[in-house]
């Protein structure tokens, strides 16, 4: 909301030139949305959760260092997530871009889980410190994979995601992105991520030899690797 009221290129520096300014439109917005979240609560819509809507980075980084990232943005995630919990809900963060070295904080601050609509973005190795400490959503990477690749990597990667996104206890949710139309996914391919969840997404149902599997040290975006061999 304050990258439209400024303009995207325009609020990233003023974190720089106008840093007051910006902590003062931030709080403004923070109190908005809270007092959003109470009143849809105290509308008896019982809500299982929230959701957030952040694009914090581009293919290759955060827009700001983590460091950067916490002055500002803690006094906004933190009381946000605060009071759902507060409130008996959970609440989950959309981003997108390459926002793995920021979910250290999130963790810290009481975020519930992350979707991602491309998790190749931040690596599978590079979420793998985060498996089991917050949960994490994710669709068939909608860059590549669901909308230029086959019907059987899109079925495979169901399992690279829950492998790598999740533990043997659980951990990963799928996400469906909603508007395939725009990204070109096929019916063939939103069917093959069904399929994949029906055959691999019971978690009491996966062999243990596929979790002790070896997962690949390098992705290579959009190969979808084998799958473990049958136990």
């Amino acid at each position: 909301m304050a990258a439209n009221i400024r303009g995207f290129n325009r609020f990233l520096i003023d974190h720089r030139k106008h840093p007051e300014h910006v902590k003062k439109l931030l709080s403004h917005i923070t109190t908005i949305f809270i007092e959003s979240m109470r009143m849809w609560h105290a509308t008896g819509a019982k809500p299982h959760g929230f959701i957030m809507y952040d694009d914090l980075g581009d293919q290759l980084n955060p827009f700001m260092s983590p460091a950067l990232f916490r002055e500002f943005y803690e006094p906004v995630y933190r009381p946000i997530i605060e009071e759902s919990h507060r409130l008996g809900c959970e609440i989950i963060l959309h981003s997108c871009g390459k926002v793995d070295p920021l979910i250290p904080s999130f963790i810290e601050w009481g975020l519930d889980a992350f979707e991602f609509d491309s998790p190749r973005m931040c690596g599978y190795p590079d979420l793998a410190p985060y498996r089991g400490k917050i949960a994490f959503f994710g669709c068939v990477n909608i860059q590549t994979i669901y909308s230029r690749g086959t019907p059987d990597e899109c079925r495979r990667e169901v399992w690279h995601m829950i492998r790598n996104l999740g533990t043997e206890k659980g951990g990963f949710g799928a996400y469906f992105y909603p508007e395939t139309h725009h990204i070109g996914a096929s019916k063939e391919n939103v069917r093959a991520f069904r399929q994949g969840l029906k055959d691999f997404g019971v978690y009491a149902n996966i062999p243990k030899s596929w979790w002790e599997h070896p997962t690949p040290d390098e992705w290579q975006d959009p190969e979808v690797p084998p799958l473990p061999p049958a136990p």
